[in-house]
């Protein structure tokens, strides 16, 4: 990646859950150089205890950068720049490319970072509409059509 090289790669795990998912979306890594890292830029890195993870950057410190991912609430860090490996430049949604950006992408991505603190609610009460309507859809199991 280091010499202008891109790489696709499936996901595992929810923690980037809403904008990425696990299992079904793929981003498209470049590698980092020299290229300013920013808040909200989703970046690969090495954690402390040697796992590979695809967050956000939630913010930047004297001391490294700040990760979070969009399921979660808890901030991992200080991660310095050498453990950082790659940036995500696409995000590839059920076969759709959505450029990290998008100029809408990001306007969202920024608002849910801001969100921090109520995610955890939000999160639930969509799975709970999401569930609802798919009883619906399925005449809560009685057989029904609607």
């Amino acid at each position: 990646m280091e010499e202008g090289c891109k790489i696709k790669i499936p996901l595992k795990g929810l923690s980037m859950y809403p904008f990425i998912v696990g299992g079904r979306d793929e981003v498209i890594l470049s590698g980092i150089g020299d290229r300013p890292l920013k808040k909200n830029d989703i970046v690969l890195y090495i954690s402390s205890d040697g796992t590979q993870v695809l967050h956000r950057i939630h913010h930047i410190g004297k001391t490294g950068y700040f990760m979070l991912g969009d399921a979660q609430t808890v901030i991992e860090g200080p991660i310095q720049r050498e453990n950082i490996y790659a940036i995500a430049e696409t995000i590839i949604r059920k076969g759709k490319a959505i450029s990290c950006s998008n100029l809408l992408y990001r306007a969202a991505s920024r608002i849910w970072l801001a969100l921090r603190p109520v995610r955890p609610f939000i999160i639930r009460a969509v799975l709970r509409i999401l569930s609802f309507i798919r009883k619906l859809k399925n005449g809560f199991g009685l057989g029904i059509i609607l």
